[in-house]
This record gives C-alpha cells, sequence and structure tokens, in this order.
C-alpha cells in the first residue's frame, strides 16, 4: 500500500490528500481532523506511522526522514521518547487512541465498549519514565480529573514498559470498635506492655490488638497512642512516673518519629472497623483485615504517604509486585490537611 503524504508544519503534520485522510482518520483514527478536509497529526502519531512506512512527510518538497522528526520533535520536549515509547505500545496493541498535551505532559484516551453493560468505557494514560519524579499528590489530581480509569505507563531505562491501574479505594471491613475498660500500660523503648489478663485477652480476641506477652498483651506503639486517645489506656514508666497528653506523645515520637503521621492512617482504618496490624514484613507501614486474622488473611497492605513525597518507581514497582504476589492490594494512603483528610490510592500491575 501505498503511503501516505503529509507536510511538516512548526508544531504538528499536516495531511492534504482527500483519500490520504480517510485512510489514516477513517480507518485507522489517526489524527484530528480540519476545515478543508485536512488531518493534523502530532508528531508521534506521525512518527509511529513513519515506521510503519505508512507515511513520509515533506518540507519545502524535500522528505524528512524518521530520524530527522524524532530529533525535531525532541527539540521541544524532552519527555518525548518515553511518550512515543508508550504511544507505539498502545497502537500495536490495538488501541485507538486520542491524545491531549497538557505541560508537557501528554495523556492517551481510548475508549472501550462493554458489551455486557452495553456501554464505553474511558480510559485515560499517562507516561512516566523510571528516572522521572512525581508525587502522590499529582496521582491524586489526575484521579480526580479522570472521568474514567486511569493507567500509569512506566518505561524503564531498556525501553520496557509496566502499566499500572490507579484506582480511588476506600478500605472496609466488618470488625466495629469494642468498649473496654480502662487499664495501665508500661512504657518501655518502643512497645507499651499491658498487665491485666482479662483486659488484655478480650482486646486481642475482638480487635487482635497487639501480641500476647506472658498473660498480659504487647502493644505497638501506634496501637497504645491509638487507644490513649480513645481514654483507654493509662501510660506510666518504669519509674512510676504517669504520661499524658502531649509528654506522652513526645515520648513516643523520640522512639518513633513518624508516630504523628501514620496515627492518622490508623486511626481512620479503625473507623473503618478493619484490624490494623504492622506491615513491616512487607515493607508498609500497616497490613489490614476486614475479618478477624484466623478468618482470613490481610487483604491490603497500606503505606501512608504526604502529597510532596517524591514517587520513586522502583521503590513503587517493588511494592505492587510484593502485594500481588502475597495476594494482596497495594493501597498508599495520602494524608493532607493534617491528617483531616485521606485519600486511598489503590495501584495494581496491568496487563494491557
Amino acid at each position: 500500500m501505498k503511503p501516505a503524504s503529509a507536510e511538516l508544519k512548526e508544531s504538528y503534520i499536516q495531511v492534504h490528500r482527500p483519500k490520504d485522510v480517510g485512510k489514516l482518520y477513517g480507518k485507522s483514527r489517526f489524527g484530528i481532523t480540519q476545515t478543508g478536509n485536512t488531518l493534523k497529526l502530532s508528531f508521534i502519531e506521525a512518527l509511529f506511522l513513519m515506521e510503519e512506512q505508512k507515511l513520509r512527510v515533506f518540507q519545502d518538497k524535500r522528505e524528512v526522514f524518521f530520524d530527522q522528526l524524532f530529533h525535531y520533535a525532541a527539540s521541544y520536549d524532552d519527555s518525548f521518547e518515553t511518550h512515543y515509547l508508550v504511544f507505539q505500545d498502545l497502537r500495536k496493541r490495538g488501541l485507538q487512541l486520542d491524545i491531549i498535551k497538557k505541560n508537557q505532559q501528554f495523556t492517551f484516551f481510548f475508549n472501550q465498549t462493554d458489551h455486557k453493560k452495553k456501554n464505553q468505557h474511558h480510559t485515560a494514560i499517562i507516561a512516566f519514565s523510571e528516572r522521572e519524579t512525581s508525587t502522590f499528590l499529582h496521582l491524586k489530581d489526575l484521579l480526580d480529573s479522570a472521568k474514567g480509569t486511569y493507567w500509569i505507563a512506566v518505561a524503564d531505562e531498556e525501553g520496557d514498559i509496566t502499566y499500572y491501574i490507579l484506582e480511588a479505594l476506600v478500605p472496609t471491613g466488618n470488625i466495629s470498635n469494642q468498649s473496654y475498660r480502662k487499664t495501665t500500660g508500661l512504657l518501655l523503648a518502643n512497645r507499651v506492655i499491658l498487665f491485666n489478663q482479662e483486659i488484655s485477652r478480650t482486646m486481642h480476641q475482638n480487635e487482635f490488638f497487639g501480641k500476647p506477652f506472658a498473660q498480659g498483651l504487647q502493644l505497638s506503639l501506634v496501637e497504645a497512642a491509638y487507644l490513649t486517645k480513645k481514654r483507654i489506656l493509662h501510660v506510666t514508666t518504669a519509674q512510676g512516673n504517669n504520661l499524658q497528653g502531649k509528654t506522652l506523645l513526645k515520648k513516643m515520637n523520640e522512639q518513633q518519629p513518624n508516630l504523628s503521621f501514620i496515627s492518622h492512617v490508623f486511626e481512620d482504618l479503625k473507623n473503618r472497623e478493619l484490624i490494623v496490624k504492622t506491615g513491616f514484613k512487607f515493607g508498609t507501614h500497616f497490613r489490614a483485615y476486614t475479618q478477624t486474622p484466623n478468618k482470613t488473611h490481610a487483604e491490603y497492605l497500606i503505606h501512608a504517604v504526604q502529597g510532596k513525597d517524591p514517587i520513586v518507581w522502583s521503590e513503587l514497582s517493588r511494592a505492587v509486585r510484593l502485594a500481588h504476589a502475597v495476594n494482596k492490594k497495594m493501597i498508599f494512603a495520602l494524608v493532607q490537611n493534617k491528617g483531616k483528610t485521606i485519600t486511598y490510592l489503590s495501584i495494581s500491575r496491568l496487563r494491557p
């Protein structure tokens, strides 16, 4: 089949011949139609068509070759290669993509028809390179702007692409918060020990607080902080000093500097009727259960993050892959407004 012909403009490629317009747009959905029955192609689309030997580009009657146009396009955008790789991969998978460019960031869109539900599903895809930085606040903003599903495509240093699906997910459980008699705990370096056998057993059985210790219970600092705030737990030191309020929190923060921050997430998850335990073995802050651990495995791995925390894609990849391997959902809890607002971002692997 004879390649279509096009002309290089300053910031796009223009196809003039009606036959070529029909072939590229009508049959394959490349570009945007314009007045005068012409077609406007982005550099990404034009380069893909050139690579597929379906398009020849000219400027002042001289042919512009693939490498020349690629250099020209990359001069406008340092991340052009990443965007091109993702577009190329998705088109070869058979997806017909629309492209929007804003602030040097390309977003690809496509619609899928759900024949069972008889409707169309709108999907947006944003591309990053492995070395490119972003933030969790940026991901939240992307998801807030989405009219459907959002994918993240990350191209590694060898050009291989990994796809993730980004979703807002509110984890909820079935374990309602219980009332307990007030008790006293002993603060050690990074634990709080309860010695009341009855209260310890009840707390562990009902909401799986702590870990049995002798005839009592060993609490983590985040659990102790939560129970203190609920006015269930009163804390003392081995020297017999009573610790309350800011004095107690200061003492605990000396041992666990992120305690105040992650406590917001712990409390919110408890309010959502989940059992919350440490996620240390999985490299996260928490693991969470919708039912008691003797009935189910933890369904969620949850890591608390702040809006401006930079995303290191290799670390995110490791977290998501591990969560998938142990059959759990990886959730990043975005803490804003001093803990008053928490958004749960679920990120999981995707094979288009």
